[in-house]
């Protein structure tokens, strides 16, 4: 071979190899799917996320982060639950995913790598259908399921609850310029067959004495739910619908509320209240607040709404998750507070 050739052949391999590299560079800037993300996570995968977006990158997944995947999700046909799993991400970084390896198991049955909260999925990888199956297997998942990533951190099956009410709280005082006064509870079981996450509930509230007002942003600035000691969902008063009766209702989307198969967890319903109440309006207040269904996902993906009876407006407490409080001034609702307290030391 001649010198002129053997050099345009290294010459020609340069400029591969270079094209190579620069292929390369242009890959690992992308999106690159590793570990679920949520509200509260932070870090360079998160600011990957917020660069995969469109928006600020801060390395913080707030309440904007949030919304910004919802939007992305509901645009892709994909659960808009505002976390970033294995289907999102996979659809996130063009179309393919690498799902990862089972690994060593805790002895509940979750993967290790995961701090033993996620169940193993499978190895297979490729590229993906807006569902998150595989498009190898023409959109169906391989092993039957409604999908195959979808409910990925909930281990078992086809699922159900069953939502019982506690009598823990009724006709309790909120107390002016209180936060997060609980008013209502009751509890969530998991059937044997499947983990479950609770999504969404959907709470409804009606204030019964025409003389005082029957207007929500009069006595209260949030609704919270909370499970067991854990804020796991929150609306502001004007993110509630009214309707005739003035029957106030908002469904309350939940984050990492999980019932675990077999298990039973407690809920709760809390009140944020005004700072400055108004007298007038505070006198005969008779407030009633219940929940008319719950949504939940199991662990094959399939979200499923438990309905419950509500006639939120009869000033009847006789519904299956319905009670009534009412509103007081500070030294009102902290007198009632000692008074029940020194009744509990008395017992």
């Amino acid at each position: 071979m001649s010198k002129l050739l053997k050099s345009k052949f290294v010459f020609g391999v340069l400029i591969v190899v270079f094209a190579l590299s620069v292929g390369v560079l242009s890959a690992d800037a992308a999106y690159m799917h590793s570990v679920t993300l949520k509200q509260g996570s932070t870090g360079a995968q998160v600011i990957s996320l917020q660069t995969a977006l469109g928006i600020t990158a801060d390395g913080k997944f707030g309440p904007m982060t949030k919304q910004a995947v919802v939007d992305f999700q509901s645009a892709n046909g994909l659960v808009a639950d505002g976390v970033v799993g294995p289907m999102t991400g996979g659809v996130l970084a063009g179309g393919s995913a690498t799902v990862p390896a089972t690994g060593s198991l805790c002895p509940n049955g979750k993967t290790l790598a995961s701090n033993c909260t996620e169940a193993p999925a499978s190895t297979a990888t490729g590229t993906l259908c807006p569902n998150g199956n595989l498009l190898a297997n023409n959109c169906a998942a391989a092993d039957g399921s409604s999908s195959a990533l979808e409910g990925s951190n909930l281990a078992g099956g086809a699922g159900s609850i069953t939502i019982s009410a506690l009598s823990t709280y009724g006709d309790e005082q909120v107390g002016e310029n209180e936060e997060d006064a609980k008013v209502l509870a009751f509890e969530v079981e998991a059937d044997n067959d499947s983990d479950v996450e609770i999504t969404s509930v959907k709470v409804e509230l009606n204030q019964q004495d025409t003389t005082n007002s029957e207007d929500l942003n009069d006595y209260m600035s949030s609704v919270s739910v909370w499970m067991n000691s854990d804020k796991v969902g929150e609306a502001d008063e004007e993110d509630f619908s009214e309707t005739t009766g003035h029957v106030w209702s908002k469904t309350i989307s939940l984050d990492g509320a999980i019932v675990r198969a077999g298990e039973t967890e407690k809920f709760y319903l809390a009140i944020t209240s005004l700072s400055n109440l108004d007298s007038g309006d505070i006198n005969d207040d008779d407030w009633q607040i219940g929940v008319s269904s719950v949504r939940f996902l199991d662990a094959e993906g399939v979200t499923s709404t438990e309905s419950l009876t509500l006639d939120i407006d009869d000033n009847v407490i006789d519904d299956t998750l319905e009670e009534e409080f009412d509103f007081a001034s500070f030294a009102t609702a902290s007198d009632v507070e000692l008074k029940a307290a020194l009744n509990d030391d008395d017992d």
